[in-house]
């Protein structure tokens, strides 16, 4: 896996940090900034994806891109796939996938270093299905 840079200290992407490791639901920029505001009443939507970028090059979240260009947020954890809703929009994690295990299934160009894993299904979910 990639090594984690260092960012300086900022308490507003400490709380955007600390909301992506309390999430299960893979959250849009939107959704967080909306759920921050009332306690950050200085926080912009733009300081909110600024973070997110920040926070996804030093190695801390990854974005999970979803139907309608929509792109979900969740903090950085192990190598897992995704099931991406086509009608609901809902992100669901999956089982977590061993590198390893990944890297064997493709044939790579000799010297090929991979770094990360990102497979994403998609399709229509069981809440969905039932409606």
């Amino acid at each position: 896996m990639s090594e984690e840079k260092k960012l300086r200290h900022s308490m507003q992407r400490d709380r955007i940090e600390a909301y992506l490791l309390s999430s299960h639901t893979h959250p849009t920029a939107e959704q967080i900034y909306l759920d921050l505001k009332p306690e950050i009443p200085n926080l912009s939507l733009g300081t909110v994806y600024r973070n997110l970028k920040q926070l996804e090059e030093a190695g801390k979240a990854d974005r999970v891109s979803a139907s309608g260009n929509t792109e979900h947020y969740e903090a950085k954890k192990a190598c897992h796939a995704h099931f991406v809703c086509r009608k609901c929009g809902k992100v669901m994690d999956l089982d977590d996938i061993p590198l390893a295990k990944a890297e064997k299934l493709c044939h790579f160009p000799e010297g090929t270093e991979v770094s990360s894993v990102h497979i994403t299904f998609e399709g229509i979910c069981a809440d969905c299905s039932r409606k």
